[in-house]
């Protein structure tokens, strides 16, 4: 009987080793499973914009090839149906492809408004759906085209889309 009264259960006894060091190990596993997931949150947001950015970049070498040999803007057209005055500047081989990657993400298209409705010739993209990954892709983008400023710079974008202003210097 004497035996049985020192043997205490097990959730009884102290443990063994202090409160702040499980705590601590709890803490950096904690913290390492937060970083681990906010990291795949913005690679996946990088690794979306990455096309996105390339759609931009060639469809304004194309546009200002065009401009500096022609003198003038081609009219509005729509990325799907660019006009026939492209082809000898590479536009649908050089946006097409890239069109494809980014998917159906948005429509594409070349104006002489931005979406701001300033009389500059742009190119815009405005998404089926502005939801917070593509404010956030337009976030990343702007930072890899402009200033990384969603109001300021040649790349713009709000609520209605993302337009990169073209000029021709």
């Amino acid at each position: 009987m004497a035996a049985t009264a020192d043997h205490a259960p097990k959730i009884l006894q102290l443990p063994s080793s202090p409160l702040w060091y499980y705590l601590g190990g709890v803490s950096v596993v904690a913290l390492i499973l937060g970083l681990g997931v906010s990291f795949g949150f913005v690679l996946r947001d990088h690794l979306q914009a990455e096309p996105v950015t390339e759609v931009f970049r060639a469809s304004r070498t194309a546009l200002i090839q065009y401009r500096s040999e022609k003198n003038a803007w081609p009219a509005e057209f729509s990325f799907n149906n660019p006009p026939a005055e492209l082809r000898a500047y590479g536009f649908a081989q050089a946006v097409n492809p890239l069109l494809e990657k980014v998917g159906s993400l948005g429509t594409w298209r070349f104006s002489t408004k931005n979406l701001d409705g300033k009389k500059e010739p742009s190119i815009v993209f405005q998404p089926t759906e502005m939801t917070d990954t593509v404010r956030r892709i337009l976030g990343v983008v702007d930072s890899r085209v402009d200033d990384g400023e969603p109001n300021t710079g040649k790349f713009r974008f709000n609520d209605q889309g993302g337009s990169l202003t073209l000029s021709a210097e």
